[in-house]
């Protein structure tokens, strides 16, 4: 069966006559019948010529993508039955099968659900291999839109609103490809409500939640020696501590990727609902004293603490009085005038300790030159008296 299938390709593909002389030559030599064997050949060449015919359309960009591609998985269910109808099922027979299933399967990719509901009663109609079919299609062909269905999540600082969208155009999200984290793009492949929309790429991550780490020049996932509190390592269990982790490199694949994070920084002619026409206080004011001051005006003299944002919590039981609870923030490098008087506190501490120290060794150095002088001349008189007992003696 080998040589018939080898005879069958050669046939079709070959571009001399001596080549089909010798064909036909070893055809004789064949036990098998010569209309299987060049409707198989046909079945070949009808095949590798649909596989052009798809990697060709995949290059180019015409609007009738859906069309033609509707075509062509015609082409693919009517080789599956004429394969079918063979009275001898081969391996390769086999493994040609189920690759043209997987071709049937990325083909449904980029069409539509309705699509799929079309071709689904055709797949019924074959003799064989439908019920492998139709299992696959049922469940990989949902499982690869789903897959391939891209999520926005978009912010627009202005309004402080937030807004995630599903896309699956594989062909728009070409755009994408080949830009990095933080560069700018512009929305209009989402549809023609985002013209004139610019967004920068904050973050991104794959399907597998791996996320995306800028700096890492690549389009794959690698494996990184991190330290703690990085992006990708956020354990603090040690200090110093390191390990390596799976991140995404900075550079987009959108075939690997399932969330891109976006900020918009320019504004198009229309209104995106819930994005540009939606405005969200902040829960919170600023912390910092100084910046405090900054958003209200505010001189060094004002007391900031009349000015801190409060956020009420309606939830929680009221108070005594009836009002409703408020949660503040504890205003940080505020300059009272308790603090003031404490620094000076502390300072005059400290220059106490400091005339204390400096009297303390003054002592100290008197009362060490005074032992030393003692000491000097309880050596001098012993001395002396040495020499007195010498001389009686002598």
């Amino acid at each position: 069966m080998l040589i018939f299938e080898g005879l069958a390709a050669d046939f079709y593909f070959s571009d001399s006559e001596d080549k089909l002389t010798s064909i036909l030559g070893k055809l004789d030599s064949c036990s098998f019948d010569i209309e299987n064997w060049m409707s198989y050949g046909g079945v070949l060449f009808d095949y590798f010529n649909l596989k052009n015919s798809a990697h060709n359309l995949s290059a180019s960009t015409e609007t009738n993508t859906k069309e033609v591609l509707s075509g062509l998985l015609d082409s693919y269910l009517l080789i599956l039955g004429r394969l079918s109808d063979f009275p001898i099922q081969t391996d390769k027979m086999r493994v040609l099968m189920s690759e043209i299933c997987e071709s049937v399967i990325v083909s449904i990719r980029i069409l539509d659900e309705e699509s799929t509901e079309i071709i689904l009663p055709k797949v019924k109609s074959l003799p064989l291999f439908k019920d492998q079919l139709i299992a696959q299609l049922n469940n990989m062909a949902i499982d690869l839109l789903k897959s391939d269905t891209m999520k926005f999540n978009l912010s627009y600082p202005h309004t402080g609103s937030q807004k995630q969208i599903e896309f699956n155009d594989e062909k728009r999200l070409k755009v994408l490809n080949d830009k990095r984290l933080s560069h700018l793009v512009e929305l209009d492949f989402l549809g023609d409500e985002w013209k004139g929309y610019i967004a920068k790429i904050i973050s991104g991550s794959d399907k597998d939640g791996f996320c995306m780490k800028q700096g890492v020049m690549t389009t794959g996932r690698v494996r990184l020696l991190l330290k703690a509190g990085t992006k990708g390592f956020q354990s603090w269990k040690r200090k110093g501590e390191r390990r390596r982790r799976s991140v995404r490199g900075c550079i987009i694949d959108t075939h690997f990727l399932s969330v891109l994070c976006m900020k918009i920084v320019k504004k198009g002619p229309a209104e995106i609902p819930g994005l540009t026409d939606v405005v969200r206080p902040r829960a919170l004011g600023p912390k910092r004293a100084s910046k405090i001051r900054k958003m209200f005006n505010l001189s060094k003299k004002d007391d900031v603490r009349q000015y801190v944002i409060r956020l009420p919590k309606p939830n929680r039981p009221r108070r005594k009085d009836g009002s409703v609870r408020t949660v503040a923030p504890k205003i940080q490098r505020l300059v009272t005038p308790e603090r003031l008087q404490r620094k000076r506190r502390l300072l005059a501490q400290r220059r106490q300790r400091y005339q204390k120290s400096k009297v303390a060794k003054q002592d100290y150095l008197r009362l060490r030159a005074k032992l030393r002088q003692e000491k000097q001349q309880a050596r001098r008189s012993s001395r002396s008296s040495a020499r007195a007992s010498q001389a009686s003696a002598s």
